[in-house]
């Protein structure tokens, strides 16, 4: 059975392969309802880190880079301005445009 192309469906065996799309097919919905949930909460609560919106949220970091990237592709936000961490590392500040 031939499978469409997604970008997560890369080499590998059948089984890998399988569960790549499945799990790019699960995901699918709640991508856009995820970006306006963090939307709408950069609306509300003013400027933000990815961090600061993955706590908030509660959602995995992972998940707020991809809809933040998805939502600056679009010209929906951007950055504006640095803060540090509590580690010492810069932190990228976003805001809805």
């Amino acid at each position: 059975m031939t499978q469409p192309d997604l970008p997560y469906a890369r080499h590998g065996s059948m089984h890998s392969r399988h569960a790549s799309y499945s799990g790019a097919r699960a995901a699918a919905p709640l991508a856009g309802s995820q970006a306006d949930r963090i939307l709408r909460f950069l609306r509300e609560a003013g400027p933000r880190t990815y961090h600061d919106i993955a706590d908030i949220k509660a959602l995995p970091l992972a998940t707020v880079c991809a809809r933040m990237n998805w939502l600056a592709q679009r010209g929906l936000v951007r950055s504006c301005g640095v803060v540090q961490g509590p580690h010492g590392a810069k932190r990228e500040v976003w805001e809805t445009t």
